[in-house]
């Protein structure tokens, strides 16, 4: 079938397939684990000529964790849902680490009442109009997100060190 193919063809039939499932929700674990039989096989091939099948994956534009994500999917090592949770895994250490980091700055600012943190200078209905803005704005994220995929949702939430509620 595919043994006909050109390695540069396969490649990029690879990466098409990857982007596809990254687009297509219903369909992506298809989509990847197609990916995944064309990359065994690329894997095989690539050792076949002498080749170095990092050196393939990077001349694709095809990220190697992803790669060897999806093999082991293929392969039956790993299941998307352990690979997605340890994503999300790293994504809440990483935001909470952040946040952290910028609450430990306080550059003369002094914690409110509203959570955040003002110059200890500005006036207090100065701070109460702001405060009310910022609610209307992440108001706002919370209706735009709701037309996004679940997966972007997470990601935008933990930008603002936000908690996605399930729904």
């Amino acid at each position: 079938m595919s043994a006909l193919v050109p390695i540069d063809t396969l490649g990029q039939e690879i990466k098409a397939r990857i982007e596809a499932g990254d687009k297509a929700m219903g369909k992506a674990e298809d989509h990847y684990l197609a990916a995944g039989l064309q990359l065994a096989e690329a894997r095989r091939r690539v050792a076949g000529d002498g080749g170095s099948f990092r050196a393939f994956l990077d001349n694709h534009g095809i990220g190697r964790s992803r790669a060897y994500d999806i093999l082991a999917v293929t392969d039956g090592r790993k299941t998307f849902d352990g690979i997605r949770a340890k994503a999300a895994e790293r994504a809440a250490k990483h935001a909470a680490t952040n946040r952290e980091a910028r609450l430990s700055v306080s550059n003369g600012q002094v914690p409110d009442a509203h959570g955040g943190k003002y110059p200890a200078s500005w006036p207090q209905d100065a701070i109460e109009r702001i405060a009310s803005v910022e609610k209307k704005y992440l108001d706002l994220i919370v209706m735009t997100t709701k037309l996004m995929p679940r997966q972007y949702q997470a990601k935008l939430f933990m930008a603002f060190g936000l908690e996605l509620k399930s729904t």
